[in-house]
């Protein structure tokens, strides 16, 4: 099942890339929903963050992230 997915790639700082679920209807709703999260972070880790986007992607039964399926992605950094 597609479901809406926040990247949040810091790996040149911190060797790690995280996924986050998020619960929204479209696009434009997974992209609000994404640009807040972005503007809690503070400058100092924003720029830490090597990309941020939310895109639309396969989950499979483990819970990863497909990201060959992922479509309507939306680049925040």
């Amino acid at each position: 099942m597609k479901k809406w997915i926040i990247v949040d790639d810091c790996t040149s700082s911190k060797s790690q890339q995280f996924e986050e679920i998020i619960e929204a209807s479209d696009i434009n709703e997974a992209e609000q929903i994404a640009r807040r999260e972005w503007d809690r972070l503070t400058a100092h880790d924003q720029n830490k963050r090597d990309a941020y986007y939310v895109g639309y992607a396969e989950i499979d039964d483990d819970g990863c992230v497909d990201f060959n399926s992922m479509t309507d992605i939306v680049e925040i950094k």
